[in-house]
């Protein structure tokens, strides 16, 4: 058996296998491979048609297979046995045949170079991107060029010469025709209408037909031209249209000329001047008498004449608008016009803050009464105030909103009808209108304000004292009520003659001056002879008086009567609510009426709301403020600042010094009832003043003011043609001219500084009137009139027009013959760049560029795009084109490991490859053994090479063998099977497709994730070692069972511990720590923040549940709750204190108590038993808002 090629190992055991015929027919031999097939090996070449072929055969006839033994090309063969044709499986895109030599025969293939000799014209992609002209059929009697109605056109056409030639452009253009650079015609030729030759119609429509180069006619049927009508008198314009006509009598008797202007009129030039009576006068004549006329001849001013021939008065022709007069002089007297020279002065300051009073915005000032408020005073040193009424009257004071008042030195107030009259104090209210201050931090500093919180936690901490308290005052209420026992008898009793209601204030009233009285709540007469009367009273000054609540004096002989009065300086007096009186001997009487410190001396401010800050002034009225001296004010709102002035009325202006105001610009009043005045210094009525004008001659004077239009003439009724206004000094400026707007108005010098500045170069109206021209410096030259300027500006733009229509200017120029665009061509430099300002910009409209080893072309977009998307096919793996133009990473999946790119793949394949290349080399040497090899082996049997069956080697050392038609192999974790080029195919895929969704999960976040890399551009790395852990953001650390750390450098230490945020960290179990660097140090805690770097929590809901957060609100309700019953707890036990004992002589008590504690009062029942001479018992009842307190007592006495 061993010779016939049975392989046995040592044991006897069969160790390869015969190939049998399948059937005794010898009809047929199944090779035992399974779906997978068995390789035969060693096939010796096939002679007879009968014989087998081996690979080599097939390669000599042209086959190839790659490495695997796949074959990688097929045969070409006929579509049948008649060899009638050959069909190419190319599908639809057809096959490419190469090689093919030049056709010769008419029945022989013509290869690309033939058509290409003959004229035919391809692409890169071997496109044909030109066609064959031919004729349309075979009659050859009609060639049809082009496609459609575009047609086409045919070059290098030779010049005609018999009449069935056709003719090219050349010879038209001879003949006359004219084209553009498109071809298209642009000019027709002109032809009698018929043959008879009598007519040519000129074919340019309704609007005719321009004949040019005409020569002048001579005979009377021929054409005359225009230079012949011209010579006539004729003019035209640059169009041809005629713009004169003849100038003819109306009629043969050369009467009358009538010139054909219409109603317009029409203009007579050259007008000779007029000397005769009956001859035409010209404009220079009315100009030399003073007439002005613009460009067009409209006269733009009109002579000044007296109304009347006795030349009494002028009027202005302005209308109800004025008349402007220029040249004016600066105003010296109170009642003198201001130029406008003089009224920029007065705004020059506001042009350097205007433009940020954008950043600055205010809502309608409107008094309590809805009227507009007054305007904001600040008159203290370094003091500001801000709002409708505002006032901020003390040095350093800050008045902000409507109403505030900072009168307190260094002093602010803050919010409307705020009030801070102390000073060195904050106020954001007032007494009556309190704000909460919200979002205070904690306090750290002796001087930072406290929030609620910390109160609480002080209240918490004084609770214990409250008892401590109850009791202290209890027996301190007993101690008093023992005294009150023995004092004589009243006829009423105490509560009849004195009552005060819930208060805090107990015990805290004194009189410490010499006779000196307090009566009152928290009242203090601290002064001799000094009288404190009310709730909040403090009395500094010696014989001063305080009544009301909160008032104050602090001035010898000083009186402050009202809520919030003050009188602070000797011999003040404030009665009214916030009423002020800080200088000496001043008096301040009315609602929030106030006078200003010591230098407001004798000053006197009667009314609501009035203020005064300088000394001997008088303000009568409501809400008028005084900051002159010895000025005297009646009525409301006024603003006074003059000194020694009297101003009288609501509103009246009182910012000048003295004078007597009755009212204001645009709101004056009469003086009626006015006595003629006898003394130089009275003041006259208007019958004297009537009578003084009257007496001047003309009448009504040269000024008169028309009693019914108010307009004001000047000589109306006198002749004369100039008004002059200089004096003995001079020329003198005329102001208060409003803007001309009538052809005749003066215009002011407002009007022109638009009209200079607008000539730039520098031109101005300077201060003394003067106007300085402008300069400018065009096209190298220096010019001082825009004329000039104009003119070189014109020169070079039209130089510049030449240069750009012959397109020879600038570095991108347009070849006027090839159309050509050059960009840079007559400079050097490697390099063009298109960026801007605001960045890099995209080139657009770029043609296709050829592809090609010589192209230099640019490629736009389009092609890019097609290129990208091939090379994503190409690359397979799910790789496509992003919107973006990136091409994705594929994803293979290639031996179980998935890789993103070609070469990790292909060295995964080449590495398994090498070892299967080795490993079957092995193999191959091994069946070489068992074969051919050795004596006795069955020649291309495949057997193990040893014994074992633990390794088979296929083929010969140096040539491997292929192992074709291996079937797919299990793929499982206890899997033996060998697998095949299919599977390893798919695997490759995966691992493609797999590596491109890791990278978009870095990169895009198209998982639905997306991490960030770091600032060095590196990927984040996380660590998570706790099991169950989860680690994201680099630095992140997770070592903690089940914890979680999200954000760079987060921890999470504890178990089940959260860390959310960049830093945050939670080493406590269970433990959560929310946002950036917070920690969460303790088990089962929350932590928003970190020691000195604490977070509110907002938004916090109401708790319901014993476990659940309380907000401020809850908080404050309950501290609220805690504080009511104490108070009231106090006070009944205060009450009940207060029922007297029963007296030493008497058996039985029965009494009522009454008392207060912080706003909270209570009322108790009790009484007093003597049972024997040494028993005595007590028992009582109190009762408050919050509950009721028994109480009882018994003692032994001896």
């Amino acid at each position: 058996m061993k010779d016939a090629g049975l392989k046995t190992d040592t044991s006897g055991n069969v160790t390869n296998a015969f190939v049998a015929y399948d059937d005794s027919t010898k009809g047929k031999v199944t090779l035992a491979g399974g779906t997978a097939g068995t390789t035969l090996a060693n096939v010796k070449a096939g002679a007879a048609d009968m014989e087998a072929v081996n690979l080599k055969q097939l390669k000599d006839a042209g086959l190839t297979v790659g490495t695997s033994g796949n074959v990688t090309n097929a045969f070409v063969a006929y579509d049948d046995s008649t060899k009638g044709k050959v069909t190419l499986a190319g599908g639809t895109a057809g096959t490419t045949l190469a090689n093919v030599k030049a056709g010769a025969a008419d029945m022989e293939a013509v290869n690309l170079k033939q058509l290409k000799d003959a004229g035919l014209t391809t692409d890169t992609n071997g496109t044909v991107t030109n066609a064959f002209v031919a004729y349309d059929n075979a009659a050859k009697n009609s060639v049809t060029l082009g496609v459609g109605t575009a047609g086409a056109q045919i070059h290098q056409v030779l010049a005609g010469t018999a009449d069935a030639d056709a003719v090219n452009l050349k010879q038209l253009k001879d003949a006359g025709l004219k084209t553009d650079t498109n071809g298209t015609v642009t000019n027709a030729f002109v032809a009698y209408d018929d043959s008879t030759k009598g007519k040519v119609t000129l074919a340019g429509g309704t609007t005719g037909t321009t004949l040019a180069n005409v020569k002048a006619g001579a005979a009377d049927m021929e054409a005359v031209n225009l230079k012949q009508l011209k010579d006539a008198g004729l003019t035209v314009g640059t169009s041809g249209n005629v713009t004169n006509a003849f100038v003819a009598y109306d009629d043969s008797t050369k009467g009358k000329v009538t010139l054909a202007g219409g109603t317009a009129g029409t203009t007579l030039a050259n007008v000779k001047a007029g000397a005769a009576d009956m001859e035409a006068v010209n404009l220079k004549q009315l100009k030399d008498a003073g007439l002005k006329t613009d460009t067009n001849g409209t006269v733009t001013n009109a002579f000044v004449a007296y109304d009347g021939p006795s030349k009494t008065s002028v009027t202005l022709g302005g209308g109800t608008a004025g008349t402007q007069l220029h040249n004016v002089a600066d105003a010296t007297a109170g009642t003198d016009a201001v130029n406008l020279k003089q009224l920029q002065k007065a705004t020059d300051g506001i042009a350097e803050i205007a433009p940020k009073l954008k950043y600055i915005k205010f809502g309608a000032a409107l008094a309590n009464d809805g009227t507009e408020a007054q305007v904001a005073q600040a008159s203290g040193t370094n003091a500001v105030a801000i709002g409708g009424n505002a006032f901020a009257n003390n040095a350093g004071a800050l008045a902000l909103g409507a109403d505030s008042r900072a009168t307190g030195k260094n002093s602010v107030a803050i919010g409307i009808g705020s009030d801070a009259r102390e000073d060195n104090t904050v106020a954001v209210g007032s007494q009556f209108k309190q704000r909460r201050i919200v979002n205070v931090a904690n306090a750290t500093g002796n001087n930072d304000a406290v929030n609620l919180g910390q109160v609480q936690t002080m209240l918490s901490s004084q609770t214990a004292q409250l008892q401590t308290l109850s009791q202290q005052a209890t027996t301190a209420l007993a101690q008093s009520s023992s005294r009150l026992a023995r004092l004589a008898p009243s006829s009423l009793a105490p509560e009849q003659l004195i009552a005060s209601g819930p208060t805090d204030k107990a015990n805290q009233i004194e009189a410490v001056g010499t006779d000196s009285i307090a009566i009152g709540l928290n009242t203090h007469a601290n002064a001799n002879n000094g009288v404190a009367i009310g709730s909040n009273i403090l009395v500094g000054g010696v014989n001063s008086v305080g009544i009301g609540s909160a008032s104050l004096t602090n001035g010898t002989n000083a009186v402050a009567i009202g809520v919030n009065a003050q009188a602070i300086n000797a011999h003040a007096l404030a009665i009214g609510d916030h009423s002020v009186s800080e200088a000496a001997s001043s008096i301040a009487i009315g609602h929030e009426s106030s006078i200003g410190g010591d230098g407001t001396v004798g000053s006197i401010a009667i009314g609501e709301k009035n203020f005064i800050n300088n000394s001997k002034n008088v303000a009568l009225g409501n809400g008028n403020s005084v900051t002159g001296t010895g000025t005297f004010v009646l009525g409301h709102d006024v603003m006074a600042s003059g000194n020694n002035s009297v101003v009288l009325g609501a509103g009246s202006d009182g910012s000048q010094s003295n004078v007597v105001s009755v009212g204001a610009k645009g709101s004056e009043r009469k003086i009626v009832n006015v006595a003629k005045g006898t003394a130089d210094t009275d003041a006259v009525n208007v019958a004297q003043l009537n009578a003084a004008v009257g007496s001047g001659g003309g009448g009504d004077g040269l000024v008169v003011q028309d009693a019914a239009t108010k307009d004001i003439t000047v000589a109306k009724t006198l002749d004369g043609s100039h008004v002059n206004f200089a004096g003995t000094a001079g020329a003198r400026e005329l102001t208060g001219v409003a803007n001309g707007t009538g052809e005749t108005s003066a215009a002011t010098v407002g009007q022109l500084k638009p009209v200079v500045t607008a000539l730039g170069g520098g031109a101005k109206v300077n201060t003394d009137g003067s106007v300085t021209g402008p300069t400018y410096n065009v096209q190298g030259g220096t010019q001082t009139d825009v004329g000039t300027a104009l003119s070189s500006l014109d020169t070079g733009i039209n130089t510049l027009k030449d240069q750009v229509n012959a397109s020879g200017i600038g570095l991108v120029v347009q070849d006027p013959t090839s159309r050509d665009i050059t960009v840079g061509a007559k400079t050097d430099g490697s390099i063009v760049n298109v960026a801007g300002t605001a960045g890099n910009r995209k080139v657009t409209g770029v043609a296709n560029g050829d592809v090609s080893a010589t192209s230099f072309d640019a490629i736009n977009g389009s092609q890019l795009s097609g290129v990208s998307t091939s090379v994503a096919n190409a690359l397979g793996g799910g790789s496509k084109v992003n919107s973006d133009g990136s091409i994705s990473l594929p994803t293979f999946v290639v031996g179980g490991t998935t890789t993103h790119n070609v070469g990790d793949a292909l060295s995964n394949i080449d590495d398994r490859v090498t070892l299967n290349t080795t490993e079957i080399t092995n193999l191959k040497t091994t069946i070489n053994n068992v074969t051919g090899g050795k004596p006795g082996g069955t020649p291309n049997a495949v057997a193990y090479d040893t014994d074992t069956h633990d390794k088979v080697t296929l083929g010969n050392a140096g040539t491997p063998t292929s192992l074709a038609n291996v079937a797919d192999g299990m793929l499982s974790a206890d899997s033996l099977d060998a697998v095949n080029g299919r599977q390893l195919f798919a695997t490759n895929t995966k691992v493609d497709e797999l590596g491109d969704a890791i990278r978009n999960v870095s990169t895009t976040g198209t998982t639905g994730l997306a991490i960030a890399p770091n600032e060095d551009g590196t990927p984040p790395v996380a660590t998570a070692t706790g099991s169950g852990g989860i680690a994201l953001g680099h630095g992140a650390d997770t070592s903690g069972k089940d914890g979680v750390s999200i954000g760079g450098g987060s921890s999470a230490g504890g178990e089940g511990s959260v860390a959310l945020g960049k830093g945050s960290q939670a080493t406590g179990d269970n433990s959560v720590a929310l946002g950036s660097n917070s920690v969460a140090d303790q088990p089962n805690t929350v932590s928003v923040g970190s020691e000195g770097a604490e977070r509110r929590v907002t938004n916090v809901a109401s708790g319901v549940n014993g476990t659940d957060a309380v907000n401020v609100n809850q908080l404050k309700s309950g501290l609220g709750d805690v504080s009511r019953n104490a108070y009231s707890g106090i006070a009944a036990a205060t009450a009940l204190t207060m029922i007297p004992d029963v007296d030493a002589n008497k058996t039985l008590s029965v009494g009522v108590g009454y008392g207060t504690y912080k706003g909270y009062s209570a009322a108790a029942l009790g009484g007093t038993a003597r049972i024997t001479q040494n028993i005595k018992v007590r028992v009582g009842a109190g009762w408050s808002s919050q509950g009721t307190t028994v109480g009882a007592g018994a003692a032994y006495q001896w």
